[in-house]
């Protein structure tokens, strides 16, 4: 951040590049007035007011607040899949009915790291709608039954599909956490914490991009890995698979179109890194994993 009066200058520094908000303080320093930057969007005019009482980010809404209650239709937890191309994605929504009607919601799409995201709801026995400003989705449908709601969701691009959400126990997603073992007792195992960088070409200059695969083994003998991306933001991804054929290691997000393909040797995972040919960082980039904490 640099600041020469009245000018101010903001600057967040991405791989996939940079966030600029750049700006004029007004005479009575109440007002910042410029425009917002990032690699895809400009917006010409972002006015920013000093206030006593800035927005928090709410907690996570837990299971027992989201609990289903008898005098009220929505308050719950509500789960349903999003298919986008060949990729099925599931997201719940979590909804608590506060005093007057009115209601606090978060979604999640775990596939694409969205947790948490505020959603407004409104509620007209049967109908039901919810908005997610954040990324322009929106859904209205009907409360079909005490379980189910049925409707049309909209993405932010306008495209329109059906879709269903189902009634599910909200403490399941507790429950299956603690079924995740991320305990390794041979370099040879592959659940654990691993840390990578990979050196991908940016418009012609290479860049460190760091990663963190978190790798679970489950009670049935399979694996779930989150993807962490610092410097991109980005946390908690879910992968859609994860294949190990000892020595010969697979793990995909296909939510973000990502996966590595490798090997894992001497407690190393070795290999190559892609992005699907997503955006700027879809080439291909040597990768290696090194356990973590």
């Amino acid at each position: 951040m640099t600041y020469h009066y009245p000018d101010i200058r903001t600057e967040l520094r991405l791989p996939v590049g940079n966030v600029v908000y750049q700006g004029q303080l007004n005479a009575d320093a109440t007002e910042i007035t410029g425009t917002y930057s990032e690699p895809t969007v400009s917006i010409p005019v972002v006015v920013l007011k000093r206030t006593a009482n800035p927005d928090t980010v709410p907690a996570p809404l837990t299971a027992d607040e989201c609990a289903p209650r008898r005098n009220s239709d929505l308050q719950g937890c509500w789960a349903g899949t999003v298919k986008d191309g060949n990729i099925s994605m599931p997201i719940t929504l979590k909804i608590v009915e506060q005093p007057a009607a009115t209601f606090r919601a978060q979604f999640d799409n775990p596939y694409q790291g969205l947790r948490a995201l505020p959603a407004s709801v409104t509620y007209h026995q049967p109908e039901m709608k919810f908005e997610i400003d954040g990324i322009g989705l929106s859904f209205a449908g009907k409360l079909d039954n005490g379980s189910t709601i049925s409707g049309t969701m909209t993405a932010g691009s306008g495209q329109s599909f059906p879709m269903t959400f189902k009634s599910v126990d909200p403490r399941a997603e507790a429950r299956l956490e603690t079924q995740k073992d991320y305990r390794y007792a041979s370099p040879d195992e592959l659940q654990g914490h691993w840390n990578g960088i990979a050196t991908v070409d940016l418009n012609g200059n290479k860049v460190k991009l760091h990663l963190a695969a978190h790798i679970a083994r489950m009670p049935d003998g399979s694996f779930f890995a989150a993807l962490d991306s610092p410097d991109e933001m980005e946390r908690g991804i879910a992968s859609s698979s994860v294949l190990f054929a000892p020595p010969r290691v697979r793990l995909e997000w296909r939510g973000v179109g990502a996966r590595f393909e490798g090997k894992l040797k001497d407690g190393k995972l070795t290999g190559t890194w892609f992005a699907g040919g997503q955006g700027p960082l879809g080439s291909p980039a040597l990768m290696e994993f090194t356990r973590g904490e």
